[in-house]
């Protein structure tokens, strides 16, 4: 018997087909992008730590915790990751998008033990004005994020809405299908988050002669294989986009956009 069976009223080897057949391309998909990443860790900050890659690793973890929550049917559990994937992104964001000394106070922030910094991710968001160049305006963008992060948050409350219920339920598979396509959602977000990571790659924060010799090697390493995979994350957006049926949104194009930071509201 499948784990998540225990939650479900009438077990549909349909749907149990489909829903098998969407988690595998999402682990599939996970597990190349872990290589890349690995791949492409080199030192391009001027931090004791590494505030963007550290988070895109972090989050490609959670992504993956979620998938596997799935997998055995606690949708709860899973619900409940949605909004640290979020936070992990907007950190990762706001890195890329930062200048010299503006990544190095969010990487301090990051990274301290302790609450005092009081920088969070919603912070950031109200520090941030977006360059926009579409469809939505700058407004329209930070309200609609605005109400995703509220609906996120709700998800690690005790409610109803966030904890899978006890009892076999008739819904199962509907609460199941629509969590796998958030986490997909998310997914593509991180995907383009980490292109505009391979970009800067070129550009780092740093001064390249004040490398060592190995943290050379390593950059050069990290940007030779930029080269090779920043041609095919358009081709990870489609098979995305094709297993998982998720298109562009409102979100992808808040990320795809410049972020400009007002350091002096990072507070």
């Amino acid at each position: 018997m499948r784990r998540r069976d225990r939650f479900v009223e009438s077990i549909d080897e349909k749907e149990e087909a489909l829903l098998t057949e969407r988690i595998r391309a999402i682990r599939k998909q996970i597990k190349i992008l872990y290589q890349n990443l690995h791949k492409t860790c080199a030192i391009i900050e001027p931090c004791e730590f590494m505030l963007i890659w550290g988070t895109l690793q972090r989050c490609l973890v959670c992504i993956e915790s979620c998938v596997s929550l799935v997998a055995d049917g606690y949708i709860g559990s899973a619900n409940a990751l949605l909004r640290q994937i979020y936070e992990f992104l907007v950190w990762a964001k706001a890195g890329i998008d930062s200048d010299t000394a503006t990544l190095e106070k969010l990487n301090a922030a990051f990274y301290k033990d302790d609450l005092s910094h009081r920088i969070s991710a919603t912070n950031i968001l109200k520090a941030v004005k977006i360059e926009v160049s579409g469809l939505y305006s700058e407004a329209e963008l930070k309200e609609k994020g605005k109400k995703m992060y509220h609906g996120y948050s709700l998800f690690t409350h005790a409610s109803n809405i966030s904890q899978q219920a006890p009892y076999k339920q008739d819904d199962f598979y509907i609460r199941l299908n629509a969590c796998l396509s958030e986490i997909s959602l998310l997914l593509d977000v991180f995907l383009i988050v980490f292109s505009q990571y391979l970009e800067i790659l070129n550009a780092p924060f740093i001064d390249e002669d004040d490398l060592s010799e190995k943290e050379q090697g390593y950059l050069w390493a990290a940007r030779c294989h930029a080269g090779e995979i920043k041609y095919r994350i358009p081709l990870y957006h489609k098979e995305l986009s094709k297993a998982q049926g998720i298109h562009g949104t409102y979100l992808q194009i808040a990320f795809i956009e410049k972020w400009h930071i007002a350091a002096d509201k990072l507070r």
